[in-house]
């Protein structure tokens, strides 16, 4: 067990060494200048804090751009979906949808054949639009896939999609989230909101979806957990330089 570990331990100490090879040679950013190459008693100036700022980043790049390395695989066969927020009730505004302060996304479970959750899709979105929802659609689910909502009038736009679309009028409240038909999707949501809650306390909207998309990638690896450290190394290094401003754009 301990040579096992000393071993993961080794190859992601490689990989993020190649990680930090390529992040030093990226050309469309601030490129850092090495610590060795600078004199020794040189105090910091602010274009040297400003570029180590910038390295810094880049490696948050490598890391959360990793974990939307499995986005390109659509969703197919079933699909439960619903809509959610992001953000606690603020005093005396309204709470759910339309509230003030809230990030809305979208989660989506695929569940087999005898409805066992699969794999889970966040998405940030503008609002819950016909427009929106279409887009999301097209990017993130297979043609021909039966997707399951509520009866929110916009989930209509998955048939622009190629998808089957199955509304079910669940009505609010308590009562709602205990439809069998939405049982993983309200399971995930549940478990998402208290996880995120629990950990960060605060998430802010501009890097909710970087938050979200780290949940997921995590779910959809549950059962290689004792792969799980190589496989973001090798996603990592793998992973191209990105400016800060890109991470956050989601």
């Amino acid at each position: 067990m301990r040579t096992s570990r000393l071993a993961r331990g080794a190859f992601l100490v490689a990989s993020l060494t190649l990680v930090a090879a390529a992040c030093g040679s990226d050309d469309n950013d601030s490129a850092a200048t090495s610590p060795a190459s600078a004199p020794a008693s040189a105090a910091p100036t602010d274009t040297a804090m400003t570029e180590g700022r910038d390295r810094d980043l880049q490696w948050v790049g490598f890391l959360v751009l990793a974990y939307g390395s499995d986005w390109h695989l659509l969703l197919g066969a079933r699909v439960e979906v619903d809509d959610a927020y992001l953000g606690g009730q603020r005093p005396g505004g309204k709470r759910g949808r339309g509230a003030a302060g809230k990030t809305p996304f979208v989660a989506a479970v695929e569940t087999t054949p005898e409805r066992k959750p699969r794999r889970l899709r966040l998405s940030v979105v503008k609002g819950f639009r016909k427009k929106e929802i279409e887009a999301l659609a097209k990017r993130d689910f297979a043609a021909g896939s039966n997707v399951v909502t509520d009866g929110l009038s916009c989930w209509t736009a998955v048939e622009q999609a190629g998808c089957s679309h199955f509304p079910m009028l669940t009505g609010s409240g308590p009562q709602a989230v205990k439809w069998v038909p939405f049982t993983w999707v309200n399971t995930a949501l549940g478990n998402i909101k208290t996880a995120l809650a629990g950990t960060y306390h605060h998430i802010s909207a501009k890097h909710a979806q970087r938050y979200l998309a780290s949940y997921a990638w995590r779910f959809n690896r549950r059962f290689q957990l004792d792969t799980l450290t190589e496989r973001l190394a090798y996603a990592c290094a793998r992973t191209a330089p990105h400016p800060y401003r890109v991470i956050i754009e989601g």
